[in-house]
């Protein structure tokens, strides 16, 4: 039997009042959903800026990737992933650092030397004979932090270079010394290893250098 016009009507309406219950139960979810879409907006819009920045990071340090210049730079504000990288690659070559100077706005190279291991005094050797040419003297000299057993308790160690000569200075209650002066750096690092190690190649202890 086919249905009347005024049957359809009638069921037309009650469509439309179940759509209208529908949409006021629906309301107040949308209601709550729309803070929580503008929330997604906000994070996709974070993550779309942090995504470029990073791909900038990316292209900058594959650029300078065997830039010594770039990779000793430190102004207190060099990106993570740069600063990781820059402590990677200076541990592969033998050396260390910690801290920066603002005067040369370059990273403080370390060394820290194993007593009686031949392969430790090569590579710090060669480590820093690739480093010297890019860092920047202060006050003429260019100086290396020595990370030494006694862990600075007699005063702390460094090497300073200026014209060829390579001397061993100790400062204590601010008090600078030079301790020794020495024509190479392989004579200068035989010394250190000896005397101013971080640790022994077979373990024992000799107990603290005061000199």
């Amino acid at each position: 039997m086919k249905k009347t016009t005024e049957k359809i009507l009638e069921e037309i309406e009650v469509h439309k009042e179940h759509i209208k219950t529908l949409n006021a139960q629906m309301r107040p979810i949308l209601s709550q959903l729309r803070p929580i879409e503008k929330k997604i907006e906000e994070h996709s819009s974070a993550i779309d800026k942090l995504t470029k920045r990073l791909d900038v990071i990316e292209l900058d340090i594959k650029k300078n990737q065997n830039d010594w210049d770039y990779w000793l730079f430190e102004d207190g504000h060099v990106e993570q992933d740069r600063y990781d990288l820059r402590s990677k690659k200076i541990a592969e070559i033998g050396v260390g650092h910690l801290g920066f100077h603002q005067s040369t706005k370059q990273v403080q190279i370390d060394i820290t030397l194993i007593k009686g291991d031949p392969k430790s005094l090569a590579k710090t050797e060669k480590g820093l004979k690739t480093l010297l040419p890019y860092i920047k003297p202060i006050n003429d000299c260019k100086i290396i932090s020595i990370f030494e057993h006694t862990l600075s308790k007699y005063g702390f160690y460094e090497l300073l270079i200026k014209d060829g000569e390579f001397k061993l200075r100790k400062t204590a209650y601010h008090r600078p010394e030079i301790l020794k002066t020495f024509k190479s750096l392989r004579n200068a690092l035989l010394y250190i290893q000896e005397h101013h190690y971080y640790q022994r190649m077979d373990g024992n202890d000799e107990g603290d250098n005061k000199t």
